[in-house]
């Protein structure tokens, strides 16, 4: 989704957002997002196997969130 901050992308699991800018302004936030970044983004989700790509491993929150695949 493009806003006037940049594109970010929308987890339809909950409010949380991502965006390839480090800190895109308060629009977001002032919605009642949640922006998900830097470690937490990184953080792997031990022993929650999730089918992707045909591999069932743990994953990173941000694949989590943000990673939709039917």
């Amino acid at each position: 989704m493009e806003i006037t901050e940049g594109r970010v992308l929308v987890s339809k699991l909950g409010p949380y957002f991502t965006s390839l800018r480090d800190e895109p302004g308060p629009a977001m936030r002032a919605a009642g997002f949640t922006r998900i970044g830097g470690d937490l983004a990184e953080t792997v989700v031990a022993g929650l196997h999730v089918y992707f790509f045909g591999d069932r491993e743990p994953l990173r929150v941000h694949d989590l969130l943000f990673y939709w695949q039917d």
